[in-house]
């Protein structure tokens, strides 16, 4: 019997998020150098398959970029839709340190981009990294409205931004390491907030 084109659709997308989490697992274990092969053996396909979906690894690289930066937009501009700046900042603390000691996908996300950013790798990609500090750049604005209600420590609000978003993929390393880290949600606040904000 024929499959629907829908029933199609959604055997094509399982298909590709498995061999996008395939690769990210190898990437963090392995290294951001590791060959498709071996993505195409821990994901249970063939490398014609991977190509398919990806025209090279650095189109593989790019969408894994792509699927952890949407994650990080999305809870910084969830978060941004409460009353107050510091309020947001606090929100987004809790669901970060939710998120890196619940769901090791966030740790491998953070992982990642630690490593292509030190890997060498194409110009292609770089430029992917470059524009992936939406978050880091929509957290600097409310870092600069947290300043404005008087709860923000001083200082130009996006390099507070990035020793914020720093701290995190520094803890996600350690825990994706085996240290058993504790991630306290007033700690990452108060990398920005004043004490009490």
């Amino acid at each position: 019997m024929p499959r629907s084109k829908k029933a199609f659709q959604k055997m094509q997308d399982v298909s590709r998020q498995k061999i996008l989490l395939a690769a990210l697992e190898v990437f963090v274990s392995k290294g951001v150098h590791a060959a498709i092969s071996e993505i195409a053996k821990a994901a249970g396909v063939s490398k014609g398959l991977i190509y398919h979906y990806f025209d090279s690894k650095e189109a593989l690289i790019i969408a894994l970029l792509d699927m952890g930066a949407a994650g990080s937009m999305t809870a910084v501009q969830e978060c941004a839709k409460l009353s107050s700046a510091a309020e947001a900042i606090q929100a987004t603390s809790s669901m970060m340190a939710t998120a890196l000691s619940q769901d090791n996908i966030t740790n491998r996300f953070f992982f990642l981009n630690v490593q292509l950013s030190t890997a060498g790798m194409s110009k292609e990609i770089q430029e992917k990294l470059a524009e992936m500090q939406a978050p880091a750049n929509l957290f600097a604005g409310l870092i600069e409205k947290a300043q404005q209600e008087g709860t923000a420590k001083e200082g130009d609000a996006y390099e507070l931004s990035l020793l914020y978003w720093a701290a995190v993929s520094g803890m996600c390393c350690y825990i994706l390491s085996g240290v058993p880290l504790h991630v306290n949600p007033q700690f990452l606040s108060g990398i920005v907030l004043k004490q009490g904000g």
